[in-house]
């Protein structure tokens, strides 16, 4: 357990190779030509702030009232009157002490500290301006080659091929001046700033990941780590175009607006490059944010498609399959490779009457004979019955109708075993499915011509 101790030494302070900044706050570096070592007065606290931010927080302490009961406890260690701010938007916590001391006892005992799932990292809440490290410290020599003019070039550098877009850091690695001025003086600084180059709003938000998927991209992203507002976000607005963009004037086309912090872009051309990008929008605000740094990706994997037969018209790139047959027949597809983040949502364009004995789902059969519902299928019959393995399970779905859709999507898997989720009408069912994900089939069973089902 953290001790309350204020005291530093050598072994206290840790130098971050990537900025070469201490981990400690620099009003609490011990500066022996300056202060003589016995001197511990709160007067060298004064200009610390008295919140810390602290981040890495497991998901699941926001939930459990236990476990943020223990994360708080940690803190009162060292001011019995904290208070604290819980935002779970952002995955952080505001702690808020009487004394800039009981602050920075906080920040260098529990900075780095490991609670359960994860280990929290501890950040004074606003940057203060050091008092006695007044002189600008060079930056480390990991980035010195940024300097105009470069010393030198890093190792294994090479010139960056005229027309390409540069590769975009990180926002954490992007130096930045921060400080606070009167709102009504932004036009007279933005006009300043111009005189020696171009001045860009930078985007609280920014895509964090590209992920291939089936003819399509899942594009994920997160409010930046600098961005210290404490308003919710209540839209997110995700754009795409076509080809390697390197500006935001080109021709991008919406294709989500909501909340949440992911969207699979779907029916995506193979090996195409597609640029991305991204704004948010927080609550009570009727402006949205400067858009993200665009990012590029492609797909190369195909999307899912139903197989050729005689037993059903197929069109939309073999996506949608009509049955044409009064008895029992099958559509499937290729052979699939079905890995985690998959999803495979069927979506029942045309209904018959009799539900009973018509099927769609997954199977590792690619010839089947008499029905799905053998123990190497899980499957969905259109009156909402749920098969595993061939066993009928108790949950039951509602009924399908025209519009209805099932979507089936892999969460876990190891070397013979994936886990399954069943999604219908808001209601979930998962399954535990003994296969080799490798050597997977899509497939539907229909008994009448009156079905008509689309896979994506």
């Amino acid at each position: 357990m953290a001790e309350n101790n204020c005291e530093l030494n050598q072994d206290d302070i840790i130098i971050n190779d990537q900025d070469g900044l201490p981990n400690v706050h620099p009003n609490l570096l011990a500066e022996a030509t300056v202060d003589s070592p016995d001197r511990t007065t709160d007067d060298e606290f004064e200009d610390l702030p008295t919140s810390l931010i602290v981040t890495n927080i497991h998901d699941d302490v926001f939930i459990n009232p236990d476990r943020k009961t223990e994360l708080e406890e940690l803190f009162r260690m060292y001011d019995s009157e904290v208070t604290f701010q819980w935002l779970r938007s952002f995955k952080r916590l505001r702690v808020n002490f009487q004394t800039p001391l009981a602050a920075a006892s906080a920040r260098i005992q529990l900075h780095q500290y490991p609670i359960k799932e994860s280990v929290i990292t501890c950040y004074f809440a606003q940057p203060v301006t050091p008092v006695k490290n007044s002189s600008l410290q060079p930056p480390a020599p990991f980035k010195q080659f940024l300097i105009s003019p470069p010393s030198s070039p890093p190792l294994d550098w090479e010139p960056r091929p005229e027309g390409s877009l540069p590769e975009v850091p990180p926002l954490k690695e992007v130096p930045y001046i921060s400080f606070h001025y009167d709102t009504n003086e932004e036009s007279n600084l933005t006009n300043i700033c111009r005189q020696f180059g171009d001045v860009i709003h930078i985007s609280p938000v920014q895509i964090t990941s590209l992920l291939e998927r089936p003819g399509a991209i899942l594009v994920e992203w997160a409010i930046s780590e600098n961005e210290d507002h404490f308003v919710d976000v209540q839209d997110y607005h995700l754009q795409w175009a076509f080809g390697t963009v390197n500006n935001l004037e080109s021709n991008f086309h919406t294709c989500y607006i909501g909340p949440n912090l992911q969207y699979l872009v779907k029916d995506l051309n193979l090996n195409q490059n597609y640029s991305f990008r991204v704004r948010c929008k927080y609550e009570g605000d009727t402006q949205w944010s400067p858009w993200s740094l665009p990012q590029v990706c492609q797909t190369t994997i195909k999307s899912f498609s139903w197989v050729e037969t005689d037993n059903f018209t197929l069109t939309n790139d073999n996506k949608i399959a009509l049955s044409l047959l009064n008895t029992t027949s099958f559509v499937c597809s290729r052979r699939i490779e079905f890995n985690v983040g998959y999803s495979i949502e069927f979506t029942f364009l045309e209904c018959d009457v009799n539900l009973n004995d018509n099927y769609v789902g997954l199977t590792s059969e690619s010839t089947l004979k008499g029905s799905i519902t053998n123990s190497s299928s899980v499957c969905v019959e259109a009156n909402g019955s749920i098969f595993g393995s061939g066993v009928k399970k108790i949950t039951r779905f509602p009924p399908v109708i025209k519009g209805s859709k099932i979507c089936f999507s892999c969460v876990y898997r190891d070397d013979n075993k994936l886990r399954i989720n069943i999604d219908c009408n808001e209601n979930r069912v998962t399954y535990d499915w003994t296969v080799d994900h490798r050597n997977i089939y899509i497939v539907a069973q229909f008994n009448s011509p009156n079905w008509k089902i689309m896979i994506d």
